[in-house]
């Protein structure tokens, strides 16, 4: 941009392109900031997910190997009855 001001003023390029040279500046450093914030928002959002997803995981607190799955996503369940087998 100093470049620009200086030619103009020596009068080896017009008013207009310093303009030009300047709005294309602004521009470019709006759309620097605009990416860098939405990078920012994709991490929240990852992070956030990550979140959600952990409270959706089950761990057991035991080690084991199911032989038999009782129960399947969807059904409805009552306290008293087996889910799994161990």
């Amino acid at each position: 941009m100093n470049r620009r001001n200086a030619l103009a003023q020596k009068n080896y390029s017009s008013a207009q392109e310093r303009d030009d040279a300047e709005a294309e500046k602004n521009v470019a450093q709006a759309e620097l900031l605009s990416a860098r914030e939405s990078k920012q928002v994709a991490k929240l959002e990852l992070a956030y997910a990550n979140a959600q997803l952990g409270l959706r995981v089950i761990h057991s607190p035991i080690d084991g190997i199911v032989t038999e799955q009782l129960m399947y996503p969807g059904k409805w369940s009552k306290s008293a009855v087996p889910r799994l087998q161990f």
